[in-house]
């Protein structure tokens, strides 16, 4: 299928649990998923890029005066590879090597580029080399198919599988700048109309103890991204260089922000920054837009296209990847899958997706809009094992309608877990606009960027640990079903969960801290204060209810310590706010007693 959006859904169905949030936004606008014109930019070619794919031939665009398909080229082996496994940083970018390292993940032969001379006797035959895989040790090629048996017999070559039609790279035309306000009107809610969508994940409070990304990198896979190069909303992440240069392995070029709005949208949930209007569940974190779907029909290709993308990230060192993109049936009807092959193991794609995994990141996948047709089933690479499939919620946490369904077809629990699909926020590319749309499309990277702000906040947690703690602060765990899986995550319960079981919670520099000693019941407060200065500590329980508060003053030598006296012995269990003022400044941190 195609980029995972879904019109709005009828004939409800209506899960037995329950999940009830109050009356739903408003948003100004609707609007449902269009294509529209390219905007192209010019990205540095980054060494890293070249080290990839130099010998490949690619940005040069000649006429085809014979007709020409789409072919994966699978290779014998990497023997006598110019590479070296001691080398890494002739293929991986100094922070793919780092996050490997921090994660005790070895750099082994699948990392290897393919060798070069293998690829240029595909060259000196006549077919044109789009990119290569180093995981599957395989390229793409475009190619006349009466060259194919030449190509077959070279001694190099394993196998050859077509893989769609070839279409021509299409022409490179600037766009006039679409129209923005020179200013917009806020609404009284910190996220804007997004404010529920992230809410239902507690986003927000993560957010509030300065968890919103920063320092993980997401990597999109997606259609296109018009307007994610000038729209406001993106605006903070292209002033503070959160915005990396990114690749179109369908035109193969730096052109990404182009062809659909469909990616643009996408990010949008996670990455804009319009308090007041939109803000997404990562803000914080760094974005490299990957173009690898092909709006102009729907083939194989667009598999192989997703695996150059994830490793293109894994390249750059992404630690999330989106991809909001499925894939089921085909044009070419002899490529269509069935139900049996959402195993996770037979589509290349879902294989690819859990040796992303493998290799430190985390892929968040949309499930799929097919839950009122026939089908109804998930996607790949949604089915893979080690990607967290998302389902589609409406504004009261019941599965929207058109959401697919699991299992996978080996019985996993599928999706793993699920958020706000239905009439959620997402940004229009003029104006202002927010719209609401339609879609596990959106509920994909709600979650992947909540997962930003999570690992954000446990950095020395590998993507074990992550995967696994988000499905377990699904509000049905540990009785997940087919239509939901774990439900939708809480991922503050997730944050203070660990952090509670290591005895701390900080804040902003180890101004203010919240101990919890081994085996004791009570929390210990401690403040360490700047010389002859006076401070006011307040703590209040969810209620907004002051359950303690005190005023103090530290000398130059002193480092103060306030036991908190109660813990759940006289405090009950739940969330606590600690607030230490002092003067103008305020510092807050939550806490929860058990």
């Amino acid at each position: 299928m195609n980029p995972i959006i879904s019109p709005r859904p009828t004939n409800r169905t209506t899960p037995s649990h329950q999940f009830t949030f109050s009356d739903p936004l408003r948003l100004p606008h609707s609007s449902s998923y269009h294509h529209t014109g390219r905007t192209p930019v010019q990205p540095s070619l980054r060494y890293l890029l070249v080290a990839l794919v130099w010998w490949c031939g690619l940005g040069t665009v000649v006429a085809d005066s014979e007709p020409r398909a789409l072919y994966w080229v699978g290779f014998t082996d990497k023997a006598a590879s110019p590479y070296s496994l001691l080398l890494p940083q002739q293929f991986l970018s100094p922070r793919a090597i780092e996050r490997r390292a921090r994660r005790g993940i070895a750099i082994d032969e699948r990392d290897l580029p393919v060798n070069p001379s293998y690829v240029e006797q595909l060259r000196l035959l006549g077919a044109r080399v789009r990119y290569t895989s180093r995981w599957f040790n395989a390229a793409v090629i475009d190619v006349p198919p009466d060259l194919l048996p030449q190509i077959e017999a070279l001694a190099v070559v394993a196998t050859v599988e077509y893989v769609g039609k070839y279409y021509s790279p299409r022409p490179f035309k600037k766009k006039k700048p679409l129209p923005f306000k020179a200013d917009y009107e806020r609404i009284d809610l910190p996220y804007g109309f997004a404010d529920h969508q992230v809410r239902m994940l507690q986003g927000q409070a993560l957010h509030d103890l300065g968890f919103r990304g920063a320092g993980q990198l997401i990597a999109v896979l997606d259609g296109g991204f018009i307007e994610v190069d000038r729209s406001p909303f993106f605006e903070q992440l292209r002033k503070n260089g959160q915005l990396r240069d990114g690749w179109d392995f369908v035109d193969i070029d730096g052109e990404v922000f182009e062809a659909s709005t469909h990616g643009t949208m996408v990010l949008s949930t996670m990455g804009a920054n319009l308090p007041g209007l939109m803000v997404g569940t990562a803000p914080g974190a760094d974005y490299v837009c990957i173009k690898t779907e092909d709006t102009r029909g729907e083939y194989r290709i667009e598999e192989c296209n997703w695996i150059a993308g994830a490793e293109y990230a894994d390249s750059l060192g992404a630690d999330i990847i989106n991809s909001s993109l499925g894939y089921t049936t085909f044009s070419d009807t002899s490529m269509n899958y069935a139900y049996a092959d959402m195993d996770g193991l037979t589509s290349r794609a879902s294989r690819a997706a859990n040796l992303a995994f493998a290799r430190g990141m985390i892929v968040v996948n949309s499930m799929g809009n097919s839950g009122n047709d026939p089908w109804r089933y998930l996607g790949v690479p949604a089915a893979a094992r080690y990607v967290i499939a998302v389902g589609a919620t409406d504004y009261q946490g019941e599965r929207a309608s058109f959401s697919s369904l699991g299992p996978s077809a080996d019985q996993r629990i599928k999706p793993n877990v699920s958020a706000m699909g239905e009439n959620l926020a997402v940004a229009a590319t003029r104006g202002y606009d927010v719209i609401s749309s339609n879609g596990t499309s959106f509920s994909s990277p709600l979650i992947a960027g909540m997962i930003a702000s999570l690992w954000s906040a446990l950095p020395n947690y590998d993507q074990q640990e992550i995967f696994e703690l988000v499905q377990a602060v699904g509000h049905q765990y540990p009785q997940p079903d087919t239509e939901l899986g774990f439900g939708i995550p809480d991922f503050l319960q997730a944050f203070l969960g660990e952090t509670a079981s290591r005895s701390l919670v900080y804040l902003d520099a180890y101004e203010l801290l919240m101990v919890k000693p081994p085996e004791a019941r009570t929390w210990r407060l401690l403040l360490v204060s700047d010389p002859s200065q006076t401070a006011q500590i307040t703590i209040k329980n969810s209620l907004d209810q002051v359950q303690w508060s005190k005023s103090i003053s530290t000398t130059a030598d002193e480092e103060l310590r306030v036991e908190v006296i109660g813990g759940s012995e006289t405090w009950p269990p739940g969330l606590y706010s600690a607030e230490l003022r002092r003067g103008e400044r305020r510092q807050h941190l939550i806490f929860r007693i058990d």
